[in-house]
């Protein structure tokens, strides 16, 4: 996928909504949007969405430290954690457990700050209790299932931090010793690292190695050999978000 030009407003945006969100400095804040502004304007037209993006990011690292968002991921995993429980309950009590997993899998996604705003714990709650009482369509999840069951090698892309934890309710009920997990290499917006699936303990469940690269996304020159290899050889791959 290329970076369309089209693109290039929504980076604006997310790099001036993303200043407003980490508080930096009004100087800081117009030096970063310019700086990335510059960056977009300028970029490889056969660059992808990642590619642009992981520049921005490395720029905005230059103004605040080499993990700014590592406040708001550990707020994201705390809140993970502490609404876990309730909705494990769920997915143990659901006529159809795989069902419920892959649906507060998705509904995960609902913890994210990639975009710019912050989302608290009344937003997260309402979104799963409202996604509780949806349904996914069932000729899709029996795809996914029988994907699931029959492949020798499952590979997921991890999305971001929180999220992840919701993940474990999925990956615990995916084929055991099939499954590795892909994590990003470096810090790049709230995107689960290496320590968050530690904090997340996904190695419980699956396998779980580093793309190697601080893309916000996964992009194949920056892949590790082990990371390479692994999708690779993948009968099935989960990209959750933009993986």
């Amino acid at each position: 996928m290329r970076t369309d030009p089209a693109c290039v407003p929504c980076f604006l945006r997310g790099a001036i909504e993303t200043a407003r969100l980490l508080e930096l400095p009004n100087a800081d804040t117009q030096r970063f949007v310019c700086e990335a502004g510059s960056l977009a304007a300028r970029h490889d037209p056969m660059c992808s969405p990642p590619m642009l993006g992981q520049q921005i990011q490395r720029c905005l690292r230059t103004f605040a430290g080499s993990d700014p968002y590592a406040a708001i991921k550990e707020a994201s995993n705390a809140l993970a954690w502490r609404l876990l429980p309730g909705v494990a309950a769920s997915v143990a009590s659901s006529q159809d457990r795989f069902e419920a997993a892959l649906r507060y899998s998705i509904a995960g996604n609902c913890i994210d700050f990639g975009k710019g705003h912050g989302i608290g714990e009344p937003e997260v709650l309402a979104t799963l209790e409202r996604l509780a009482a949806i349904r996914l369509d069932p000729v899709l999840v029996g795809r996914v299932r029988r994907l699931c069951e029959h492949a020798r090698r499952i590979v997921f892309l991890a999305d971001n931090a929180g999220e992840v934890i919701f993940d474990r309710l999925l990956l615990e009920r995916l084929p055991a010793g099939r499954v590795t997990v892909i994590v990003r290499g470096g810090p790049v917006i709230n995107d689960a690292t290496m320590a968050d699936a530690v904090q997340a303990r996904i190695a419980d469940f699956a396998r779980v190695i580093t793309s190697g690269s601080d893309a916000p996304g996964t992009v194949v020159t920056d892949l590790t050999r082990p990371a390479w290899e692994a999708i690779a050889e993948a009968d099935l791959v989960i990209a959750k978000g933009q993986g």
